[in-house]
């Protein structure tokens, strides 16, 4: 071994540990310094110390007890909790939508009040876009102390992570070929990353919502377009370019509907909260939206392509399931609030359409996040990146 590799190697292992730590809080929750070593199989010393750094740095802060855990019931005296830092470090978490935007700031534990997010309707160019997002972003870090450690961006498009670009927008062509990351990094020298929208809620389930505690699950969203993405041992699955995950654009219907990638009779065309509107609004003959059938569903109207949405959807949950064998699939949608017993319906179709013995040991349940926690949640996952490499 070279004296090089000799000074290098304490340090590298160092920023593995505190990375490890910092993930398995953002992921798991608050734990204790004898939780952390033993979930982590590092020494008692190695994690006091990666912990002692981080608390240093304002990543992580002491946290109460959980006084009602009956674990830590009569054990003696109480470990030391650790959380992410809820105050003394924040980030910025931005989306962007088809009708709207939003800006909001937040701790690292993820917590804001709704008063504080800035929304905006979204502009008509990309430039207005980029202008009306650096405005939004200062009027948030008002009354903050201290730089953020970033911004995560969430937004509706094809992103390759090589060129930071937008390859295509199939809902919001005004990002086609444009690069937010880079632009808002460099109006407003905060340090930007974006992620699909998809991704994003992936991260916020992981890190806040139903998937957290989970190694491997799919996420799928239905509100607009039909957006999939999933964690597989514990990592976010982001493909060469970072564009796994695009079943939406999967043809289903030969003679279907044009879809706004080119294509034609896409998954997407079918299975969202927005085909589904569209198809009642059109044996009505009378424009709705998904909140319209929503309501009339559950006043008692009958509304039978709720059962054909979700035959459509089931085909996209059997692709996931059969592809990546998760432990639960998560959805986001709101056609879900028109039947009570909608999960069940769509559980009965995906048997026709995934693996009986992979479906068995799949939960498929509603997904507990937003899309404003999943840019708070892309932000965390850079942050926990810049910290040092993995451990395998």
């Amino acid at each position: 071994m070279s004296p090089d590799t000799r000074r290098i190697r304490p340090a590298l292992l160092r920023e593995m540990n505190e990375r490890a730590i910092f993930e398995l809080l953002r992921t798991s929750g608050p734990a204790t310094r004898a939780q952390l070593a033993r979930q982590l199989g590092m020494s008692a010393p190695a994690a006091s110390r990666a912990a002692a750094n981080l608390l240093q740095s304002g990543l992580i802060e002491m946290a109460d007890s959980p006084s009602t855990s009956s674990a830590n019931a009569g054990a003696g005296r109480p470990g030391q909790w650790y959380r992410l830092s809820a105050s003394s470090r924040i980030v910025l978490g931005a989306t962007i939508g088809l009708k709207q935007c939003s800006v909001v700031a937040a701790g690292l534990d993820g917590q804001y009040t709704e008063s504080s997010v800035i929304a905006f309707r979204t502009p008509a160019t990309y430039a207005r876009l980029i202008d009306a997002f650096a405005d939004a972003v200062r009027k948030s870090l008002r009354g903050h102390k201290g730089d953020p450690l970033g911004l995560g961006l969430g937004l509706p498009g094809q992103i390759d992570r090589q060129t930071q670009t937008v390859l295509m927008s199939p809902n919001l062509h005004i990002l086609d070929g444009q690069s937010p990351e880079r632009d808002l990094q460099k109006r407003l020298g905060i340090r930007t990353v974006m992620f699909h929208e998809t991704d994003c809620a992936c991260l916020a389930e992981h890190s806040f919502g139903a998937g957290r505690g989970l190694s491997d699950f799919a996420l799928i969203s239905i509100y607009e377009g039909l957006g999939a993405s999933a964690v597989s041992a514990g990592r976010l699955v982001t493909g060469y370019n970072g564009l796994a995950g695009e079943i939406g654009h999967c043809t289903v219907d030969l003679h279907g509907k044009p879809c706004g990638c080119g294509n034609r009779g896409c998954l997407e065309t079918v299975a969202t909260d927005s085909a589904l509107a569209e198809a009642v609004s059109k044996r009505l003959r009378r424009p709705l939206d998904i909140d319209d059938v929503v309501r009339l569903a559950r006043s008692g109207v009958n509304v039978p392509e709720l059962d054909q949405t979700l035959e459509y959807l089931a085909i996209g949950i059997g692709i996931m399931v059969n592809a990546l064998n998760p432990q639960a699939v998560l959805l986001c949608g709101r056609l879900f609030d028109a039947a009570d017993d909608s999960l069940e319906r769509l559980r009965r179709h995906a048997l026709r359409h995934a693996l009986g013995p992979l479906l068995r040991n799949c939960q498929i349940v509603r997904a507990q996040g937003s899309t404003r926690k999943g840019a708070i949640a892309s932000i965390l996952q850079h942050v926990t990146n810049t910290l040092g490499p993995a451990i395998a």
